[in-house]
């Protein structure tokens, strides 16, 4: 079992870049509700728990994935990155403890060898797992061409061409949702933010975290809307422990109120919006059955592997298809800013030069990175041991 351990502060990265976006936009006086990180308020209370309901006394352990970018990752020295990662820094902040990641899932939680698994599922979370909170919207997301892109109804999405990841979550949504359009197939969603981005395609469907994350590289894509719902995500503890549960729960609270919450999101997906649960797209629906028929034939293939570690990731990732980066790996942003600069400095910001945090895929930072919004410098090259998933 493999245990990266790093101060609460430490973990959480945000790029210069994407504080440069919510700086300019609340500098034009946009209510876009992502707050400049100057206003993000450090917690000084905390929310208090005993050591009697951790794994480790002074540290919160959370689970995690080296191949679920953009939530988590590794970058080139092993150290874990990734928007579920900075979260759960900035929760293990809150409640005045130290962050520990196990790599695993769910299973972890309920064997006991970790506290606590981030972006679960609220409305299918495994048995033996309570969810707390909410941390991220999911959905299969639709983006354009154009900052001010309309939001295209199913007779637009029926007549347009769409670029989408063959055999991916996504198109089994399209299908359910009737939505045929002319479909462009691609290997993994870096091909369909280019496809778009070249103006091949209308539009690029796909996971809203893997498309928000590399929207970031493109300041002509925008994010138009969801084909059916949004997949409310929190945090997973142990259904027994209550006393984590509701400190975790606390402290969701306190971030999501704070400004943190929106500043480590604007950080990793831009200016896409935080909640994504009303902006469904008009005239679509889908057929649920279909999705469940499609999720049981998952099933059905995850249950025939033998590899004994692809049935326990399994556990969070039912609902996803990792996607192909063909061997390349995020890279990882030059100018990211230590964690002091989002929290103003506290109890664990004694640790000094945050890690990096993952920017984008090779396939779609090379040659836009300079040109991203709020000028941002590019890429520094190290490695990140990520694939995007859809």
């Amino acid at each position: 079992m493999r245990v990266r351990s790093a101060s609460g502060r430490l973990m959480v990265r945000v790029f210069a870049g994407a504080l440069a976006v919510s700086v300019a936009v609340a500098a034009g006086g946009c209510s876009s509700g992502t707050p400049e990180l100057s206003e993000a308020e450090p917690a000084e209370a905390r929310v208090d728990i005993s050591d009697d309901a951790l794994v480790s006394p002074g540290t919160l352990t959370v689970t995690y994935s080296a191949n679920d970018a953009p939530m988590t990752m590794e970058d080139d020295e092993g150290e874990v990155t990734g928007y579920a990662a900075d979260v759960a820094g900035a929760l293990a902040d809150e409640l005045g403890l130290t962050v520990s990641f196990v790599e695993g899932g769910t299973g972890e939680v309920e064997e006991g060898e970790a506290d606590a698994c981030l972006c679960i599922s609220l409305a299918d979370a495994p048995e033996g797992i309570d969810v707390t909170g909410s941390v991220f919207t999911e959905g299969t997301a639709v983006f354009a061409l154009g900052e001010d892109a309309a939001a295209p109804t199913a007779d637009d999405l029926a007549d347009a061409r769409i670029a989408v990841q063959t055999g991916s979550a996504s198109q089994e949504a399209l299908a359910a949702a009737s939505v045929v359009g002319d479909q462009v197939p691609c290997a993994n969603v870096n091909e369909c933010f280019e496809e778009l981005s070249d103006g091949e395609v209308d539009y690029a469907v796909c996971d809203a975290s893997a498309g928000g994350y590399l929207a970031r590289l493109y300041p002509d894509v925008s994010y138009v809307g969801l084909v059916g719902d949004a997949e409310v995500l929190g945090v997973g503890v142990a259904a027994d422990n209550d006393e984590l549960a509701d400190a975790i729960g606390a402290a969701v609270s306190d971030v999501s109120t704070n400004g943190v919450l929106e500043a480590v999101y604007a950080a990793w997906f831009g200016s896409m919006p935080v909640d994504l649960t009303s902006t469904q797209l008009p005239g679509i629906e889908v057929d649920e059955s279909r999705l469940e028929q499609a999720d049981d034939e998952d099933a059905d293939e995850n249950d025939s592997d033998d590899e004994a570690s692809a049935a326990d990731k399994d556990d969070d990732d039912d609902d996803h298809d990792v996607l192909s980066t063909d061997g390349e790996a995020p890279e990882v942003a030059s100018n990211a800013v230590t964690a002091e600069d989002v929290y103003g400095g506290g109890q664990n910001s004694e640790a000094s030069g945050a890690a990096d945090g993952g920017a984008a895929n090779d396939d779609a930072a090379q040659g836009t990175a300079a040109s991203q919004p709020g000028g941002a410098t590019g890429a520094s090259g190290q490695e990140a041991s990520g694939t995007l998933r859809q």
